[in-house]
């Protein structure tokens, strides 16, 4: 649904970050290889040439289709452009999980698959959002 709600926002308003966004709603919803073919379009765009996200994009849906290599280059080149050092961190470290010698484990591909294996990225060192109490606040907090 988000996918062809994103592909009447791109028809309405065909900008070259919405266009990002589509494939990466198309990426969830129907695989890597639909979306790959999306993410070709915003990356002759000029306004992104030193956007860091679409190369993340990239290389994320190139590791997902086994393309090690050159998901590898494409989140060093993310590394490179982003200004923000926890970014950088993740970007740099996942180019070098695709480094020659470097095992990492399999990944599940098509829809759904980033869901169901993806274990690193923002947030993955933070308890999920609950509406729990947490012991260890006081009384009347939640956690986040």
């Amino acid at each position: 649904m988000i996918a062809a709600l994103y592909g009447r926002l791109a028809a309405l308003t065909p900008t070259p970050v919405v266009q990002l966004n589509r494939a990466v709603a198309v990426s969830m919803a129907e695989g890597p290889a639909a979306a790959l073919e999306l993410d070709d379009a915003p990356r002759h765009e000029p306004a992104l040439k030193e956007y860091h996200l679409l190369p993340s994009v990239r290389g994320d849906l190139l590791e997902r289709l086994g393309r090690t290599r050159e998901a590898a280059a494409e989140s060093g080149r993310a590394a490179s452009l982003t200004r923000n050092a926890r970014e950088r961190e993740l970007l740099s470290a996942r180019a070098r999980t695709h480094e020659p010698g470097t095992e990492r484990a399999g990944r599940v591909n098509g829809p759904g698959a980033e869901r169901a294996t993806r274990m690193d990225g923002p947030g993955a060192d933070r308890p999920a959002r609950t509406d729990e109490p947490d012991p260890d606040r006081p009384a009347g907090q939640r956690r986040r």
